[in-house]
């Protein structure tokens, strides 16, 4: 091992020494022994950054983030829209039923409102009639309901009909014919004034009454009506054999007020008759009454 001179107290120092052991100055190591280094002035740089591995990895970082969001964007907005056509599908089918029901209903309003029957044609009426009430103001008893010609002195007539349309109570002994009321008898006319019996016949044609006769068992008395395309009775004969009577007449209607099915509550009648006595010389005249009628329906 080389010993060199300290320039502090000129005591000898190992080279390898880092300060003098007599009077403590550093020393500086050379790489030749005897000799002292040289100071050249040289300055090493310091290390570099690598800043451009740094940008790479933002860089990289940023693309992820982008890709992961818009991942998760794409599935929210699939989720979204699912949910969304859920939701209008839902609606749709909802809408559908209401339509459904609505239809529903108003097909079984147009039953219930236009509900014909023969039973119902011949009282003048539609919808799912389940009573009607006659009365007039006047005792002269011309009137357009089945078979009646006669005086009822104000009285009411009720007559009732099922779900069906089927008139329920009609007196004695119905007979039918595809439906149609083609006879029937009663111990008196149908609004219950004359004790007499009476046989009652109809004849339809294309679903609505064309005519009809009134047989009385006792007093040899018949009647014969003619109906309208609608159901009203126009015309009729009523002959009395004990008396020699014939009386011909003709009816006209119009309605004055009707409910809100449609049915008329109120009819003016006016007619128009000729009378004559065993060939006497005739008799005319006319007259004018109010039918009212109150109408009951069955439940939708």
């Amino acid at each position: 091992m080389a010993l060199i001179k300290c320039k502090v107290c000129g005591g000898k120092v190992s080279e390898n020494a880092t300060a003098c052991p007599h009077c403590g100055e550093p020393m500086k190591p050379s790489g030749h022994p005897g000799s002292e280094p040289e100071d050249d002035g040289y300055q090493p740089e310091p290390p570099k950054r690598n800043r451009g591995c740094i940008w790479t990895v933002v860089f990289l970082l940023i693309v992820a983030g982008m890709v992961l969001g818009g991942i998760i964007y794409r599935d929210r907005q699939a989720r979204e829209e699912a949910l969304a056509q859920a939701r209008a599908e839902r609606l749709q089918h909802e809408q559908d039923s209401l339509a459904h029901v609505a239809r529903e209903l108003a097909v079984r309003d147009s039953i219930w409102r236009n509900m014909s029957t023969p039973d119902l044609r011949l009282f003048d009426l539609h919808g799912n009639v389940k009573q009607v009430v006659y009365s007039m103001d006047d005792e002269h008893g011309l009137i357009g309901i089945p078979m009646y010609h006669g005086r009822n002195g104000n009285r009411l007539t009720t007559f009732n009909f099922d779900h069906e349309g089927t008139w329920t109570n009609v007196p004695g002994k119905p007979m039918r014919n595809g439906g149609q009321l083609v006879s029937y008898t009663n111990g008196g006319n149908p609004l219950g004034d004359d004790d007499s019996g009476a046989l009652y016949k109809l004849r339809w044609k294309e679903g609505r009454p064309a005519s009809g006769t009134a047989e009385y068992w006792e007093g040899g008395e018949n009647y014969v009506f003619n109906y309208n395309a609608d159901g009203y009775l126009t015309g009729y004969a009523y002959e009395s054999g004990g008396e020699g009577q014939m009386t011909k007449g003709t009816v006209a209607y119009s309605i004055q007020d009707s409910d809100s099915i449609g049915n008329w509550t109120v009819l003016k009648c006016r007619d128009s008759f000729t009378t004559s006595y065993d060939g006497d010389e005739d008799e005319s005249g006319t007259s004018t009454w109010l039918i009212s009628r109150r109408i009951t329906y069955h439940h939708k």
